[in-house]
This record gives C-alpha cells, sequence and structure tokens, in this order.
C-alpha cells in the first residue's frame, strides 16, 4: 500500500506542477487539497481505491489528465469514480448549479445502482470537507454556494450510511464555515 500511495503522490504533485488554486489566494498548493482528500478518506476507514479515486478527484477538470492515464496507473474503478467526481465535459470545467446538479445526479444514480459502494459520496464529502477548512480563502460570492453544496453532500452522505465520525466532523466544519461569515 505503502508504494500506491508514493506512486499516486508523485502523480499528484507533477500534474498540479505549476497550477494556481482556482478559488483564489489558498495558502497551500492545490495539490494538497487533492491529498488531503485522499488522506481524509484513508483516515476514515475507506478502501485504498477509494483513497486513490480522492486524490485524483480534480484531475480532469484542473490539470487535464485522461481517465486513460488514471486507470492505467491506478486501475479502472478509480478511474471511474474519478469520471463520477468531476463536472462533466459539456460544462467545460465551469461550476455552477446547471453543473453542480449533473454531477450530483451522476453520483447519486451510481451509488443507488452499485448497492453498497458509496465511494464517490465518500470522495465527494470529503472534498467538501476539505473545500469547508479553506472557506475563508474564498471570493465572499463564493463561499454561500460552497456552504450550500457542502450541505447537500453532509445530507446525502448521512443518507448513504457513511461513518458518523466523517459525519460529525463534516458538520463541525460547515458550522465553524458559517460562523466565519
Amino acid at each position: 500500500m505503502q508504494i500506491i500511495l508514493e506512486q499516486v503522490i508523485a502523480f499528484v504533485t507533477s500534474a498540479f506542477s505549476g497550477k494556481k488554486e482556482r478559488f483564489g489566494p489558498f495558502p497551500l498548493p492545490p495539490a494538497l487539497h487533492s491529498l488531503r482528500v485522499g488522506h481524509d478518506l484513508i483516515s476514515y476507514g475507506f478502501p485504498l481505491d477509494t483513497c486513490l479515486g480522492g486524490c485524483c478527484h480534480d484531475m480532469l477538470e484542473d490539470c487535464g489528465v485522461s481517465l486513460e492515464e488514471i486507470a492505467r496507473r491506478f486501475g479502472q474503478q478509480v478511474a471511474d469514480y474519478v469520471s463520477l467526481c468531476s463536472l462533466h465535459p459539456r460544462f467545460n470545467g465551469e461550476h455552477n448549479d446547471q453543473s453542480e446538479d449533473d454531477l450530483y445526479s451522476r453520483v447519486i444514480s451510481w451509488v443507488e445502482e452499485h448497492g453498497e459502494n458509496t465511494a464517490p459520496v465518500a470522495i465527494k464529502c470529503a472534498d467538501s470537507m476539505d473545500t469547508m477548512r479553506f472557506l475563508t480563502y474564498c471570493p465572499r460570492e463564493w463561499r454561500v454556494p460552497l456552504l450550500l453544496r457542502a450541505i447537500r453532500w453532509l445530507e446525502t452522505g448521512r443518507r448513504f450510511g457513511l461513518p458518523a465520525p466523517m459525519m460529525d466532523d463534516f458538520k463541525t466544519l460547515i458550522r465553524r464555515a458559517e460562523s466565519n461569515q
């Protein structure tokens, strides 16, 4: 497991090399967001493929890495998770209500079809949790939509039975972010 984690860390940091965070002046390089998402998933007890999907979840939109490359390096299941957790290409990377609703619908449909595999919901919850940690650095006009998305993913995580410690931590992050508005 250590070798594959070292490989994903090298892959993510290389892919994000020179990229700027799209949400504004975060104090850390954007690759760290993806790695924190993967780390959080491992720390809450999710399987390795879910962690790898979390580490790679922004690569299609932000780095132009192909699903084929992700599948070649980490397997088709990881590539499927990344595809599900990414904006559909027709939205050209634009985060808005329509693109987020499309992503949400695709994740929910997939999880409902695949029974107990909640990996895409876990990845989106971990992604949103990390965004809540740094919400004060986002442009003010983005904060309410990001908070609303976080609340939606929290409710979804609870609905699909994600681990209680994760959901409790997520709720705490949302409350902290709300109080800083």
